[in-house]
């Protein structure tokens, strides 16, 4: 398991730590209400959480080591934020066949117009059309990489 984890590229490494790690923390959690109260009504939404986290990660391996990923990548053209706190709510990105509209899972996360956006989808994930732009609602991990200023 840990040499997949070293061969997967980056942004897919990092999504499988955090499910691992919520994983471990959700049990270590468990393990902590059930020697200290001994009921399971505390300890179940733990285990639960845990068996899920854990099940996400194994699938998300699984996954990036059969291969049934694809690695769409683009220049970001426009954004989309919400109207009362401004966040983030979708980008468009130009991609070398057409316009992808890919809606944000993270919105607090800042995308300027003009990054080259790497963007991690499972092959069985829907794309649909909408006003003439691809739309993904859905995706395993975003990677944005900040064009640098030329100074002269």
């Amino acid at each position: 398991m840990f040499n997949m984890l070293k061969q997967m590229q980056a942004p897919l490494q990092k999504q499988a730590l955090i499910r691992i790690g919520l994983g471990a923390l959700s049990l270590a959690l468990l393990v902590v209400l059930l020697v200290i109260t001994r009921d399971i009504y505390l300890w179940f939404p733990c285990a639960a959480a845990g068996i899920v986290f854990s099940a996400s990660a194994f699938i998300l391996c699984r996954c990036v080591a059969l291969g049934e990923y694809v690695i769409i990548s683009g220049v970001c053209s426009d954004l989309g934020a919400t109207t009362l706190k401004r966040r983030m709510k979708y980008v468009i990105m130009q991609t070398d066949t057409c316009q992808l509209k890919v809606m944000l899972q993270n919105r607090r996360r800042k995308i300027p117009t003009g990054a080259t956006i790497m963007l991690y989808i499972a092959k069985s994930t829907p794309v649909y059309e909408r006003d003439g732009l691809q739309v993904v609602c859905n995706y395993i991990a975003l990677d944005v990489q900040q064009q640098k200023p030329n100074i002269e």
